[in-house]
C-alpha cells in the first residue's frame, strides 16, 4: 500500500516515538516488574502514579519533538511525508499510548499474566493485520492517504490495548485508581533500579535503530529505507519467541534464583539457537519464492539484504534469554556493558559503511554488531554464580 518510498517515512515515524519512549521512559518498565514481583510497591497508589508519570513524558516528548521539526536535523529524525502538524499530534499520541500500554503490561507480567499479556498484543496485532487487508483490498487511495490512515488506525488500535491493559490490572488482586500526587518515593525507588536498565535499554535501541536514522541521511533514494525497514522487520520476527520467554524469565528469576534454573536457561537457550536457525532458512526460501507476491515487485531486494542480515539475528536470539537472567540477578551492567559493544560498532560501521555501501552495509554492520554483543554477555553469563 504504501510502496518503498513512503515505507521508509513510515519507519522514521515508528522510530521517532519509539526513541521517545526509550529516552523518556527512563527504564521503569523492568524496575515496575521487578518490584511488583519482589512486593515492594503499592498497588493501591501504583497506577495512579504510572497515569502521572505518562501525561509528564508525554507533554515534554511533544516539546522536544517540537524542537527538532523547527531544526535542520528534523529531516533525519521526523518523517516528511503528509501534513506536519498532523503528523506531529499523531506522533504524540502514539507515545502517549505505546508508554502507558509498556507500563501496564509490565505490571500484568509482574503478576504472572504471561498468557493475558500475550491474548493482548496478538489480538492488537491480528486487528492491524484485519485492517491492513481492508485498506489494501477494499479502500482505493492515494499513498499519502494510506500513510494518515496508517496513523489513524494504529492509535484506534493502541487506545483499544490501553483500555484493555488497563481494566485488567483493576482486575488482578490489590490494585486500584486511588488517587495520589507525585510519590517521590515510589520513583526514587523505581530510578535506583532503572537507571543501569535504563542507559542499557538506550544504548541498546541506538545500537539496533540508528542504521535507520543513518540510512536515511546518507541515502538518497528513500525507497531503500523502506526496503531495508522491511527486511528488519521480517527478520526481526524470529525473536518474538525468546522475547516472550525473556518476560517469563525476568519475572521468575526476580522472585527467587537457584543454579537448577540457570541450568534449565542455558537448556532453552541451545534451543531457541537452532530454532532461529531453522527459521532463517525457512525465512529465507520463502521470501524467496514469496515476496513479491505479498509486498509486490519493488519490494524483491530484500533478498539481497537477507543473507547479510539474519546471520546476526539469529546468532543474537538465544542471547535475549541470557540477558533476561543477568538482569533477574541485578547485573544489569553486564546488558549495558554488551550494549555499549555493539553500539560501538554501529556508530562506527554506520559512519564508515553505510554511505558507501549503503542498506546492504547497514545490514552487515548490525550483524557484527549483533554477535559482538552475544559474544560478550555469553562469558560473561558463565561466570556469574
Amino acid at each position: 500500500m504504501l510502496g518503498p518510498e513512503v515505507q521508509g517515512e513510515w519507519t522514521i515515524y515508528v522510530n521517532a516515538f519509539a526513541f521517545g519512549t526509550i529516552a523518556l521512559g527512563f527504564g521503569l518498565q523492568p524496575a515496575i516488574t521487578h518490584y511488583i514481583a519482589a512486593g515492594k510497591l503499592n498497588k493501591k497508589t501504583l497506577l495512579s502514579q504510572l497515569f502521572l508519570f505518562v501525561l509528564g513524558v508525554s507533554l515534554l516528548f511533544g516539546f522536544i519533538v517540537l524542537i527538532i521539526n523547527s531544526l535542520d536535523i528534523g529531516e533525519i529524525f521526523l518523517p516528511k511525508f503528509g501534513n506536519v502538524q498532523y503528523v506531529l499530534l499523531g506522533l504524540f499520541f502514539h507515545f502517549m499510548l505505546f508508554i502507558l500500554n509498556q507500563l501496564f503490561s509490565a505490571v500484568l507480567l509482574a503478576e504472572k499474566q504471561f498468557a493475558l499479556t500475550a491474548r493482548i498484543s496478538g489480538f492488537s496485532a491480528f486487528v492491524l493485520l484485519l485492517i491492513y487487508s481492508v485498506l489494501y483490498y477494499f479502500i482505493a487511495a492515494t499513498q499519502f492517504e494510506y500513510f494518515h490512515y496508517f496513523i489513524i488506525f494504529n492509535l484506534l488500535v493502541l487506545l483499544g490495548q490501553a483500555w484493555v491493559n488497563v481494566y485488567s490490572v483493576l482486575k488482578q488482586n490489590g490494585y486500584s485508581l486511588s488517587f495520589k500526587w507525585l510519590d517521590k518515593k515510589l520513583f526514587s525507588l523505581l530510578l535506583s533500579f532503572a537507571l543501569l536498565a535504563y542507559a542499557t535499554n538506550f544504548v541498546q535501541f541506538l545500537s539496533y535503530k540508528m542504521d535507520i536514522w543513518f540510512i536515511n541521511a546518507f541515502e538518497d533514494k528513500q525507497a531503500k529505507l523502506g526496503i531495508y525497514a522491511v527486511a528488519v522487520s521480517l527478520g526481526q520476527l524470529i525473536w518474538l519467541v525468546p522475547s516472550a520467554f525473556h518476560s517469563i524469565i525476568f519475572t521468575q528469576i526476580s522472585e527467587r534464583t537457584s543454579g537448577e534454573q540457570k541450568k534449565q536457561i542455558v537448556g532453552w537457550a541451545k534451543k531457541i539457537f537452532l530454532f532461529a536457525i531453522v527459521c532463517a532458512i525457512i525465512g529465507y526460501v520463502l521470501a524467496y519464492n514469496f515476496i513479491t507476491v505479498f509486498f509486490g515487485i519493488k519490494y524483491q531486494y530484500v533478498i539481497e539484504i537477507f543473507p547479510y542480515l539474519l546471520p546476526g539475528i539469529v546468532i543474537f536470539s538465544p542471547s535475549i534469554l541470557l540477558c533476561a537472567y543477568v538482569a533477574g540477578v541485578n547485573r544489569i551492567d553486564i546488558n549495558l556493558k554488551a550494549s555499549l559493544i555493539g553500539f560501538g560498532i554501529a556508530l562506527v560501521g554506520g559512519f564508515l559503511v553505510i554511505p558507501t555501501y549503503s542498506v546492504i552495509g547497514a545490514a552487515a554492520v548490525s550483524t557484527i554488531a549483533y554477535a559482538s554483543t552475544t559474544i560478550y554477555v555469553y562469558f560473561q553469563f558463565n561466570k556469574l554464580g
